[in-house]
């Protein structure tokens, strides 16, 4: 819908619309700087190497458990990497993730299949997808960007005891699934506690929570817990990383999609 100045005008009671601009604008740079220093703070690590379980809770199924080891890799440039091996149940064992992510550009991402023997390239409209069967979705597995969204600073408010601010990111690529997302970072360190996805269509449908906190080397937090609770249809996948390692040498050549088969 387009609004002229008239109409504005009308809709705020009289405020004028100049005075409103630099409100937003505030808004904007103060949710950008926060967004910033989060990714800042978090630069440095160079490699990981960790141990995780996946665990899927489907109401009226039970659980169903994977193990897997994920690699990481950070690079001095603009795209970070990741790759995730499953070890178990049997029928994942050998399935390989790889995830290169880009400020700007579509990020890369690769699965391969030992079922199949083929390695399969995620498209750009298929990232919004589940992730084999979870409730996270191929746009959720990669690192944190702050050209992937704009931002707003909404308020603070507290969550799980501690006082957070409140950010609302809107992606700005294609092919998403979300029409944006609140993220909760505490005042301390900047790290997210909790963030709030919204559909396309307006409705917040997921929560994504993060606990159990450790800082590695003085500086890198990490959560070991991240939990993804499906409020449409009663879902949830938590991820828990048992052992986090830092500093392991990896090599880039490691993460190439050629060497997933």
């Amino acid at each position: 819908m387009t609004y002229n100045r008239r109409t504005m005008l009308g809709l705020m009671g009289g405020t004028t619309l100049t005075a409103m601009l630099p409100t937003m604008a505030c808004a904007q740079e103060r949710g950008l700087d926060l967004s910033q220093q989060r990714y800042d703070r978090d630069r440095g690590w160079r490699d990981s190497v960790s141990v995780a379980t996946m665990t899927l809770m489907v109401p009226g199924r039970g659980e169903s458990v994977r193990q897997m080891s994920i690699s990481a890799l950070e690079t001095d440039g603009d795209g970070d990497m990741s790759l995730t091996e499953f070890d178990l149940p049997r029928d994942l064992d050998g399935t390989k993730f790889l995830s290169h992510s880009f400020a700007v550009q579509p990020d890369d991402q690769w699965l391969y299949l030992p079922s199949s023997g083929q390695v399969r390239r995620i498209s750009s409209r298929n990232k919004s997808g589940a992730f084999l069967g979870s409730e996270f979705t191929y746009e959720d597995l990669t690192s944190f960007k702050v050209g992937k969204y704009t931002y707003e600073y909404a308020r603070e408010e507290a969550f799980a005891d501690q006082p957070c601010h409140v950010i609302r990111q809107v992606p700005v690529y294609d092919h998403t699934g979300y029409s944006a997302v609140n993220v909760w970072l505490d005042t301390e360190h900047l790290r997210p506690l909790k963030a709030e996805f919204t559909n396309r269509a307006g409705v917040h449908f997921k929560t994504l929570t993060f606990t159990d906190y450790t800082l590695y080397q003085g500086q890198f937090w990490r959560a070991h817990t991240a939990a993804m609770a499906n409020l449409t249809n009663g879902r949830e996948t938590t991820m828990r990383f048992d052992q986090i390692a830092f500093g392991v040498g990896l090599d880039p050549s490691q993460f190439s999609p050629t060497r997933l088969g």
